[in-house]
């Protein structure tokens, strides 16, 4: 059995790359939501409420989103947690700056990321 078939396959190599870039996008955001809500706020409870808002989602919907993913149309499912991610940018982008904002941006990012 080759170990490398999978990347001779097209498709694998694009969901991999999309994948990697993805969370590398995730990471990024979470570094820098962090720092943003420290440096106005000062805060050790209000950074360390990033990290709970970003496993919320896990807790809740672990259960919900497997049955969910194996029953529907993984493209749609894909279309939907992708548009609330824009929702959220859009959100975050139109509202004035306000901790409990961010924390409702930050729980539909990890949402999706799942």
């Amino acid at each position: 059995m080759d170990p490398y078939a999978p990347f001779r396959s097209r498709d694998f190599r694009y969901f991999l790359t999309g994948s990697l870039l993805s969370n590398f996008g995730l990471q990024m955001l979470s570094v820098a939501v962090s720092w943003d809500l420290y440096i106005h706020t000062h805060s050790a409870k209000v950074l360390g409420n990033v990290g709970f808002v970003q496993v919320a989602p896990f807790l809740i919907f672990a259960l919900a989103a497997g049955s969910i993913a194996d029953r529907r149309d993984r493209r749609l499912v894909m279309l939907t947690t992708q548009s609330a991610v824009v929702a959220a940018a859009l959100v975050l982008l139109l509202s004035p700056p306000s901790v409990w904002i961010i924390y409702l941006t930050l729980f539909l990012n990890a949402s999706q990321a799942g």
